[in-house]
């Protein structure tokens, strides 16, 4: 699977202010470190914490969020419990973009 250079993300301009950035890098993946997921997130969640965060957002670029689900699309050498194509989540942050890496992950069930 070819990923794609840029990604739309929430991300903070300054502090009080986030914007949709639609030049957001992806994570670095090439290569993936070896404990890592690469994932194609489908799904965010908005919690009271991050609409609060948003009067005192983190560091300029910073990604906001935190709850996701998505498909795993590339896997770190040291991973054994995933595999590409799983639907998994994670309470984690930075998680309003459309790609991530990330380890920590629960699996979803299938339906």
């Amino acid at each position: 699977m070819a990923f794609p250079e840029f990604q739309s993300a929430l991300t903070a301009v300054k502090e009080g202010q986030y914007v949709l950035n639609t030049t957001h890098r992806l994570p670095s993946h090439n290569p993936l470190p070896p404990s890592y997921v690469l994932i194609q997130v489908s799904f965010v969640a908005r919690n009271p914490c991050n609409w609060k965060m948003i009067d005192f957002s983190s560091a300029t670029g910073t990604v906001g969020g935190n709850d996701f689900s998505g498909r795993v699309v590339a896997i770190g050498s040291a991973v054994s419990k995933w595999q590409i194509r799983d639907s998994v989540w994670a309470s984690s942050t930075g998680w309003i973009r459309m790609w991530g890496r990330g380890n920590g992950l629960g699996c979803l069930p299938s339906t």
